[in-house]
């Protein structure tokens, strides 16, 4: 389970304050202002002072409206990114020799002053009534900020689940049929190249087996109506979360049914339902530790966790040679750990959904 800091908290309610806060035009260049510019041939730039390196940042703060300074603009930019969005450009098609530097004049200077968080603010920020001081605005961060991070912690334990039931349930497979199903299937594949990376498909099989008897005779089917449940109530958080929903209902539907239109979105939102079903099923089947942390000791977590396999490969690479016999696996794991997370490890392939999907 993620637990938010305090930065990441702070920074989730001054965001939210930026939001509803009020608009102004300053005397000079402050560090969180935006600068609109003329360069080059009356060409326009617009850009944010924190996109700047700190060194450039010496150049720019204090300027005042229709003064000049010049810039190498490639060095000025803390990334390759802010340069290519301040000159409209794709970054592929930034020229690798030019140090774009130019004479910029500053012609607007932009900054919003945050709200106070007085009974105005929650008004705007929460219309509903559901917010209305601060101590609930913290609990309303900290709920958001751990769900940003849900999808990597069930994805990690995911990982851990399969990785679990495939070192502890044993589903016999022959492999001289695994690989002339490959070959079969997968007409670009030769002897070799399954033989290579044969482990990896042989476990995959294995989970396939096991992922449709662990979904056997449970709700795991995912329908068109959880489908549209789930862009309508994306939408309405993203667009219209500070409208009263009566007022916008038949937009929200409109936006859903052409969502509804792109097949590769909704196969995407319905796996991603699906895998969320199969989840919940491994978590209430399963012997589950909770731990609870940071995103950093999410981080060193995983990373421990992807070392530890090098480490026993490298320590078995390095024994002296012994009589031929089976390898003893490493020490099984009995149950799936749930941490706090980082990016894990890439998932292990996916069974055939074993649900149907309704149209």
């Amino acid at each position: 389970k993620i637990i938010p800091t305090d930065e990441e908290r702070a920074n989730f309610i001054n965001q939210l304050r930026e939001r509803h806060g009020n608009y102004i035009t300053p005397e000079s260049v402050a560090e969180n202002d935006s600068i609109s510019v003329k360069y080059g041939e009356d060409q326009d730039g617009f850009c944010f002072v924190r996109d700047f390196t700190d060194e450039a940042k010496k150049e720019i703060l204090g300027k005042k409206a229709d003064e000049k300074f010049t810039l190498a603009l490639r060095k000025a930019f803390s990334t390759e990114l802010a340069l290519a969005r301040f000159l409209k450009k794709d970054e592929k098609d930034l020229e690798a020799e030019n140090d774009y530097t130019y004479e910029l004049s500053i012609k607007h200077i932009g900054r919003i002053e945050p709200a106070e968080m007085n009974e105005e603010f929650f008004k705007k920020a929460y219309p509903d009534g559901s917010i209305t001081n601060e101590e609930q605005l913290t609990a309303e961060a900290n709920k958001v900020i751990s769900e940003q991070y849900q999808q990597e912690l069930d994805r990690q334990f995911m990982n851990d689940a399969i990785e679990t039931l495939l070192d502890n349930v044993k589903v016999e497979l022959p492999d001289d049929f695994i690989k002339r199903y490959i070959l079969a299937v997968q007409k670009d594949m030769t002897a070799e190249m399954v033989d290579e990376k044969f482990n990896d498909y042989k476990r995959s099989f294995q989970w396939q087996i096991l992922e449709n008897a662990v979904v056997e005779g449970a709700d795991v089917q995912v329908k068109a109506d959880d489908v549209k449940d789930y862009f309508r109530q994306f939408f309405i958080k993203n667009y219209f979360g500070n409208f009263n929903f009566d007022d916008v209902k038949e937009r929200v539907e409109e936006l859903v049914n052409q969502a509804m239109t792109n097949r590769e979105n909704v196969k995407a939102v319905y796996d991603m339902l699906y895998d969320n079903k199969l989840v919940a099923l491994l978590r209430s089947k399963m012997n589950v530790e909770i731990k609870e942390g940071d995103v950093k000791a999410f981080v060193d977590f995983v990373g421990a966790r992807q070392e530890l396999p090098k480490q026993e490969a490298k320590e078995e690479a390095q024994e002296e040679p012994k009589k031929p016999a089976k390898r003893k696996c490493a020490k099984k794991q009995t149950a799936a750990t749930e941490e706090t997370a980082e990016e894990p490890k890439a998932k292990k392939p996916r069974a055939k959904k074993s649900t149907t999907k309704e149209e």
